[in-house]
């Protein structure tokens, strides 16, 4: 802060100084060059900070390079991730009438969670009394499908 300070006041000091002189030379033929001069002062004092900042910016990132992540909190949330993604599918069936569904996902994450296979388990299904004449596990293979934008193929249903 107090290099800031002092950078200030330098500045400020200069632009006082081409002033007095500016409104004691107004007049004579010096004048134009002087204020040329003090211009060229007042940019130099600007922009002299700019190699520190600079230097200190090499710092910094030499400070930073080193940053290690948590491993379990990355898990923590990856697996939140999915396990959001297999409570989204049991609502899906719920929402169609199927109760008692068990999503498991088995997923790829990086930045994005890319679902590689999903198994379904029926074993416990309770239908609503509407729905009749169905076969359950091509629909089931259907449903997850569409919900996880996924094939079919990478859904296995357990009944």
């Amino acid at each position: 802060m107090r290099v800031f300070t002092s950078w200030i006041l330098s500045i400020l000091g200069i632009v006082i100084i081409g002033t007095m002189l500016d409104i004691f030379l107004a007049e004579k033929k010096m004048g134009k060059q002087i204020r040329s001069v003090l211009a060229a002062l007042v940019v130099l004092m600007i922009i002299s900070p700019i190699p520190v900042l600079l230097s200190s910016m090499q710092s910094c990132e030499a400070e930073f390079g080193n940053i290690e992540l948590d491993e379990r909190f990355l898990e923590f949330a990856n697996s939140m991730k999915v396990r959001g993604l297999e409570r989204g599918v049991e609502q899906a069936f719920s929402n169609e009438g199927w109760n008692n569904v068990r999503v498991e996902i088995t997923a790829n994450i990086d930045v994005n969670v890319r679902v590689s296979f999903a198994t379904v388990d029926l074993s416990n299904l309770v239908l609503d009394s509407a729905i009749t004449n169905i076969n359950r596990i091509e629909r089931a293979r259907t449903m997850a499908a569409e919900f996880l934008n996924i094939e079919r193929s990478q859904v296995l249903v357990i009944d």
